[in-house]
């Protein structure tokens, strides 16, 4: 068994639902002892946490309400396991469609921040521990509004490019 499935944590922000929850089922399946979840809604992290302990997490799962937009909260995150590997950026906000220039300039800088800086606060502090180890896995997840921009999507499409 590789080091990563013993001695480190699995990551998943924004593992409490949807692609990020089917991951961290994917990675218990995979032997993954240890697994934590971020993500802001209590409820969907305990019954994640619920879900991934009955589906055989060995280690335990355990959800972690964060904020992912503050570098300190992750930097804590981190230092709390050590050893995180694999990283999965898997978040992305709670942004309605809107015509781009109707939004206040105000609101954008808020936007783009959300969308990556949570991301790259998150590699940037996994990074040191798997260099330290010489391996490590970090997958950051966008959205096709990344790939495909519409007038209703631009804020927060321009934000997933930066990914």
């Amino acid at each position: 068994m590789s080091r990563a499935l013993q001695e480190s944590t699995a990551l998943i922000r924004g593992g409490t639902s949807g692609v990020g929850l089917v991951s961290a089922l994917m990675l218990s399946d995979a032997g993954y002892d240890r697994i934590a979840v971020t993500g802001r809604n209590l409820d969907r992290g305990k019954r994640a946490v619920e879900q991934l302990n009955d589906e055989g997490a060995a280690g335990g799962a355990i959800h972690l309400s964060v904020d992912v937009t503050r570098e300190t909260d992750v930097a804590g995150v981190v230092e709390r396991f050590g050893s995180v590997d694999p990283l999965l950026n898997c978040a992305g906000g709670d942004f309605l469609p809107r015509i781009f220039h109707e939004i206040e300039p105000a609101e954008i800088p808020d936007m783009y921040c959300c969308v990556l800086c949570p991301s790259i606060f998150c590699c940037r502090h996994v990074i040191p521990h798997m260099y330290a180890v010489e391996e490590g896995s970090i997958i950051n997840v966008s959205s096709d509004a990344a790939r495909v921009l519409t007038p209703e999507n631009r804020h927060s499409g321009q934000g997933w490019r930066g990914l």
